[in-house]
C-alpha cells in the first residue's frame, strides 16, 4: 500500500461513494426489472445516483485531501463494471439492438486488455498509467446513452406513454443507441492510445 493511501485511510466519503456504485447498479435493474408501480423510476433514479458518483468520487477525494491508489485503481475498474454490466442488461432485454453487439464485445475485449495491463503491472520501474481525459469523455458518453436515454424510455413507458408520444420515446432510444456507438469507438480509440503510450515506454 503506498504512502497515501495509509494517510487517506480506506473507509472515506470518497471510497464510498466509488463502492456504492456497485449495490446501485444491481438495485436500480432490479427494480426496473420488478415491475412494481413506481419501480422504474425509482430504479432509473438509482442508476443516475451511480453514473453522478463517479463524478463526485474523484472531486471530493482531491477537494478533501484524500486520494489513494485503492482510489486510483478501483474507480475506473467499477466504473468498467457499471458501464458493463447496464450494457450487458441493455442488449439482453433488447434496448440495444443486436448489432450493438459487435460493438459491445469491442469494448470487452479493450477493458479487460486495459485493466489488466494498468498500474504498470508489467512495466513495475516505468511507472503506471491513470485514466486520461478520453477514458473519462467515453464512460461519460456511455452513461449518457444509457441513464439518459436508454433507462428513460422505461420510465416513460411505465408511467408517461400516454403524455410522451411513441415518436418522442422512439427519438430517446435512437440517440441512446447513437450516443452508445459513440462511447463505443472512444472506448477503442482510448484503448489504443493507451498501447501506444505503453509503447512508447518500452
Amino acid at each position: 500500500m503506498s504512502d497515501d493511501a495509509k494517510d487517506a485511510g480506506f473507509w472515506n466519503l470518497p471510497n464510498g461513494l466509488t463502492l456504492a456504485r456497485i449495490p446501485l447498479l444491481v438495485l436500480g435493474i432490479v427494480l426496473i426489472e420488478w415491475g412494481i408501480a413506481g419501480g422504474a423510476v425509482i430504479g432509473a433514479a438509482l442508476l443516475f445516483v451511480g453514473m453522478i458518483s463517479d463524478f463526485l468520487d474523484g472531486y471530493l477525494a482531491r477537494k478533501m485531501g484524500l486520494t489513494s491508489r485503492w482510489g486510483a485503481v478501483m474507480d475506473p475498474l467499477i466504473d468498467k463494471f457499471f458501464v458493463l454490466g447496464l450494457s450487458t442488461w441493455l442488449l439482453m432485454e433488447g434496448w440495444l439492438p443486436g448489432w450493438c453487439l459487435w460493438l459491445y464485445l469491442a469494448v470487452l475485449l479493450r477493458e479487460l486488455a486495459v485493466t489488466g495491463l494498468r498500474g504498470g503491472s508489467l512495466f513495475p520501474n516505468k511507472g503506471g498509467f491513470g485514466a486520461d481525459k478520453m477514458g473519462k469523455w467515453k464512460t461519460t458518453a456511455f452513461f449518457v446513452s444509457q441513464v439518459g436515454f436508454l433507462i428513460a424510455v422505461a420510465v416513460i413507458r411505465e408511467g408517461w406513454s400516454g403524455v410522451v408520444g411513441e415518436r418522442v420515446v422512439e427519438g430517446f432510444r435512437l440517440t441512446g443507441v447513437g450516443a452508445f456507438v459513440i462511447a463505443a469507438f472512444l472506448t477503442v480509440l482510448s484503448g489504443w492510445r493507451y498501447f501506444s503510450r505503453m509503447g512508447r515506454m518500452v
